[in-house]
């Protein structure tokens, strides 16, 4: 427990002592995308709950190296004054939903196409309100990788929110009509 405790710690300190991860930021929203850093790192950090150190270093490196990727992406996209972009905002958000796969692992389910819509929209009418933004980027990020219980176990809940939207996404698939006719000459071999 004790050792977990300073891998939380240090996963935080990494995070915290990188003045390169919010050098674009003012200080307001700087602190909000250090916040969602740090909850993320200790979360990598979490995750390696009866690890021993080695195994527990080689599962975080890649994981805490995505999430600082991922408040670089932040701080450029805000700091350079991107926000308004629309295409560089659906580039940033995508380049943002593959470092959460990597942090998350398994267990983040992206967003659906809707909600990057609307966390688009709602970053260009928040216009340069970045503490704002970071809080919406991380509303939306966040309620797609809490399916971990804090033993580290998925629970009950988190199976059904994992299902829930694997479900959802299967269901949005489109066919194209030449999926359609493989789809039936699969069938009609099966008889």
């Amino acid at each position: 427990m004790e050792e977990l405790k300073k891998r939380s710690q240090q996963a935080a300190e990494s995070i915290l002592g990188n003045e390169r991860l919010t050098s674009d930021l003012t200080d307001e929203p700087a602190k909000a995308l250090l916040d969602l850093g740090v909850a993320m790192a200790e979360h990598v950090a979490q995750s390696t709950a009866g690890l021993d150190a080695t195994a527990a270093e080689d599962a975080m490196y890649p994981r805490l190296r995505a999430t600082r990727r991922l408040m670089q992406k932040v701080n450029k996209w805000l700091g350079g004054g991107l926000a308004d972009d629309t295409q560089a905002s659906e580039a940033l958000l995508d380049e943002v939903i593959a470092q959460a796969k990597i942090i998350y692992g398994e267990y983040f389910a992206p967003p659906t196409t809707e909600e990057r819509i609307a966390f688009i929209e709602q970053c260009q009418a928040l216009d340069d309100q970045h503490t704002q933004i970071i809080s919406k980027l991380r509303t939306l990020i966040e309620p797609h990788m809490a399916l971990l219980s804090q033993s580290g176990e998925e629970d009950e809940e988190a199976k059904h929110i994992k299902e829930d939207k694997a479900e959802e996404e299967r269901s949005r698939a489109l066919f194209r009509p030449q999926d359609l006719w493989h789809f039936k000459k699969d069938k009609e071999g099966k008889r």
